[in-house]
C-alpha cells in the first residue's frame, strides 16, 4: 500500500517565496495581497509591514500606506522606514502627520529638523 501525502503549497513560507517572487518580476499589486495574506499569520511582523507599505507607495495607495506605517513598532522605525511613512504623508498631503512625527522622532536633531521644515517650505 501506497500513502502520498500532500503538500502544503498555500502555507506561509511558500507564500512569502511567492509574494518574492512576485516583488522581483514588478507585480507589486498581487505581491503586496501575498504578503497581506502573510501579515495574517505574523501579524507583528515588521518586515512585512514594510514591503507592503513600500509596495502601496509605489501603487500610490497612500493612505493606507500611513495606517500601516502606524502599526510598525517605533523600535523598527529605521531612516529607510521613516522616509517611507513621510513619502507616504507627502503624497496624501497629509504634512502636519509628517511634521508631528519628525518632531518626535527627531526632536534632538536639530539640522535635520531644519532641512524637514525647509522641504515643507518648497512643496
Amino acid at each position: 500500500m501506497n500513502i502520498i501525502s500532500a503538500q502544503n503549497i498555500f502555507d506561509e513560507t511558500n507564500s512569502r517565496r511567492y509574494a518574492d517572487h512576485l516583488q522581483q518580476v514588478y507585480d507589486y499589486k498581487k505581491a503586496t495581497a501575498e504578503y497581506l495574506t502573510c501579515l495574517k499569520t505574523k501579524p507583528q511582523n515588521d518586515t512585512l509591514k514594510e514591503l507592503i507599505a513600500a509596495n502601496y507607495l509605489r501603487l500610490k495607495k497612500y493612505r493606507q500606506g500611513i495606517s500601516l506605517c502606524k502599526t510598525i513598532t517605533p523600535q523598527y522605525f529605521s531612516k529607510n522606514t521613516s522616509l517611507l511613512f513621510l513619502n507616504h504623508c507627502r503624497y496624501a498631503s497629509q504634512y502636519q502627520q509628517a511634521d508631528s512625527f519628525m518632531r518626535n522622532k527627531y526632536a534632538k536633531n536639530d539640522s535635520l529638523l531644519l532641512v524637514w521644515g525647509l522641504s515643507l517650505i518648497h512643496i
